[in-house]
């Protein structure tokens, strides 16, 4: 075979591949007459520790190697490279991909060259023979291996729990069985036999294989022997309910449990066995917020005002107490100010409501004092008015004016100043609520409170 010469202005193609032992690289440029012609050839053995390399990480390798090798003729152009593993396409062109911790670095490496991944079967690799046939590496060579393997090992040390020694962690992924079948399976390729039924393996490893074989693409083995998906640890087993619970020291609920673990390593089954492990703590369970109560049952509304009214106190800063009473079929509400919450206090402000609006047909209160005295009850009894009692300080159970109480307590000194420059003016202080509610968009198409009381009386 002839060697052309390389002229810059000739579009460039490199073309690799790697076999069990060596790499292989060959430079061509394409012709006038439409042909490829070799410029060059290269080639080079694996180090025993590249050698251990699963198959996806030895092509990615010889696609990094070639380019350095020919630096001189590709940096500063555009070219193609050609590789006969269809699986590197995706981690090199997807800017979303995951791949491996070595992958990951040659990636990098690679940044300062502009060129196009494409595949081609093996086949029609030239590369393939000198990839079998390749010469012994250079000093060099050997060199920037060590550091690839330097780059794994602190991938390994930052992703380890610091509690559990490193020797504790390659021990006990030894004896696990099923991490020791997918680090074969990644240095091999073979998956597909640990994906059939055996039936001598346990249905809880059966999943573990099959978690793992979803992620293939992202695994590899570090020199000590420990799996790796991306550049986080995968815990074996025996060691899976020691790390939730370092991750839990702190009593963090779920979330930030798992966002501690994610960041860190990984296993088959960690958001369950996190979500177990933190319903079963005690602290957490004391501490953390109650179970989402059970969905309201709607009652039927009143069909026309001041049949049912909902009634509560409110404070001013000043010390003084608001009768809020509010219509629960146009929202309107009626404030009084008073000096005390006794019964003697309270009950003239009813009466003077029902003077206004008719007498109540039902009250729902929080049967606070003094909605739980007998002088009220006494009261009730006489007008006739129905009193049914709600949850204390629970507005979904009380409607608008639990609401105006409890969820709006930045609009109480707004409130207290409205409704005291207005009854200083002679006004009623309901009317310097009204002004500081939201006026005719509280309601949405229904309009103001005031013109639904008119609508339904008119």
């Amino acid at each position: 075979m002839t060697l052309a010469f390389f002229d810059p202005q000739r579009h460039s193609q490199l073309v690799v591949d790697a076999s069990p032992t060596g790499l292989g690289a060959v430079l061509a440029q394409k012709q006038d007459c439409g042909e490829w012609a070799p410029i060059a050839f290269a080639s080079r053995t694996l180090t025993p520790t590249e050698q251990r390399y699963s198959q996806i990480e030895r092509e990615a390798i010889a696609i990094h190697w070639g380019c350095r090798h020919f630096h001189l003729y590709l940096y500063g152009n555009s070219f193609s490279v050609v590789t006969d593993h269809k699986p590197l396409l995706p981690l090199f062109k997807g800017s979303s991909s995951k791949p491996p911790p070595r992958i990951e670095k040659w990636i990098l490496q690679l940044q300062e060259y502009h060129f196009t991944l494409t595949y081609q079967p093996g086949t029609k690799n030239p590369a393939d023979f000198l990839s079998r046939h390749a010469h012994p590496a250079t000093s060099k060579e050997i060199e920037e291996a060590q550091d690839t393997e330097e780059y794994v090992r602190l991938v390994v040390e930052r992703a380890r729990p610091p509690p559990i020694p490193l020797s504790e962690v390659v021990t006990a992924t030894k004896l696990d069985e099923c991490l020791q079948l997918a680090i074969a399976a990644t240095r091999t390729g073979e998956w597909r036999p640990l994906q059939r039924p055996d039936s001598f393996r346990t249905q809880q490893a059966q999943a573990c294989l099959h978690a793992l074989f979803n992620v293939r693409q992202e695994l590899s083995v570090s020199e000590e022997g420990c799996l790796l998906r991306g550049l986080r640890l995968v815990m074996p087993a025996s060691l899976t309910n020691r790390v939730v619970s370092l991750a839990h020291g702190a009593h963090q609920w779920i979330v930030k449990s798992k966002a501690r673990l994610r960041n860190k390593i990984w296993f088959p089954g960690l958001d369950k066995l996190v979500e177990d492990t933190i319903q079963k703590c005690i602290v957490c369970q004391a501490s953390g917020s109650p179970d989402h109560p059970a969905p309201i049952i709607t009652e039927q509304g009143p069909t026309a005002p001041w049949q049912k009214v909902s009634a509560n106190f409110g404070h001013l800063p000043d010390g003084s107490h608001m009768v809020i009473v509010v219509d629960d079929y146009s929202r309107y509400p009626e404030v009084e100010v008073v000096q005390s919450t006794s019964a003697q206090t309270v009950i003239p402000k009813f009466e003077k409501l029902m003077a206004t609006h008719g007498f109540f047909g039902e009250i729902h209160t929080d049967n606070g004092p003094p909605f739980n005295s007998h002088e009220w009850e006494e009261f009730l009894a006489s007008t006739n008015t129905k009193h049914r009692c709600i949850t204390p300080r629970w507005p979904q159970a009380n409607g608008e004016v639990e609401s105006l109480v409890i969820t709006r307590p930045k609009r109480t000194d707004q409130l207290f100043d409205k409704a005291t420059s207005v009854v200083r003016a002679g006004g009623r202080c309901g009317t310097g609520v009204l002004l500081s509610t939201d006026g005719p968009f509280q309601n949405g198409d229904s309009g103001s409170p005031a013109q639904m009381q008119t609508l339904a009386c008119g």
